[in-house]
């Protein structure tokens, strides 16, 4: 309410029964968005607005949390864990879900090795290719290390270091390596 209509009332009726704003009215609401003083209402559409969904790993930390406090407590029954720990489980199923992915059409190749990598080797392809993911027994790549080389003289003959279990890379002395690939 305006300054302006203690002085006049009849200001104030007038208003009340049109049911527009005054200028007095307009001048405060331009003045209060201004300062920061917005009506409680916007405060309320921006609070939902900014409220962030929760990922699936947060949801898990929590309940970890819960999961931990609930076991250090003996007042608590048993069931209130059991209970957790199934929705523990849930939210793992959830997670694990949310990781899929398909090797079908990627450029790495279609096969998925038993460490979740794609690729077109026998290391993909081959024993622990899961199916699931892409095909199996395709190999059209050169074959994988078997002895952690990679030179002319590896075992088999022409193998990558590619899905081995030595590592990815081809270091420049011709071994397999995690970390030491050619530059």
């Amino acid at each position: 309410m305006a300054i302006s209509n203690f002085l006049n009332p009849s200001d104030e009726e007038r208003d009340i029964q049109d049911g527009t704003p005054s200028e007095d009215e307009i001048l405060q609401e331009v003045i209060d968005e201004h300062l920061g003083l917005q009506q409680t209402q916007d405060d309320d559409e921006e609070e939902l607005q900014e409220r962030s969904l929760h990922s699936v790993k947060s949801a898990r930390q929590a309940l970890q949390v819960l999961i931990e406090f609930t076991e250090e407590q003996e007042a608590l029954q048993s069931d209130y864990l059991r209970g957790l720990e199934r929705l523990e489980f849930a939210l793992e199923a959830l997670d694990q879900e949310s990781w899929v992915q398909i090797c079908l059409g990627t450029a790495f190749g279609d096969c998925c090795s038993e460490y979740g990598y794609c690729g077109d080797t026998s290391g993909h392809c081959g024993a622990g290719c899961q199916s699931d993911f892409g095909t199996c027994d395709a190999v059209t790549g050169p074959p994988v290390s078997t002895d952690g080389t990679c030179s002319s003289l590896s075992t088999p003959e022409g193998a990558t270091c590619a899905g081995s279990a030595f590592g990815d890379c081809c270091s420049a002395s011709g071994y397999c390596s995690h970390h030491r690939c050619k530059a």
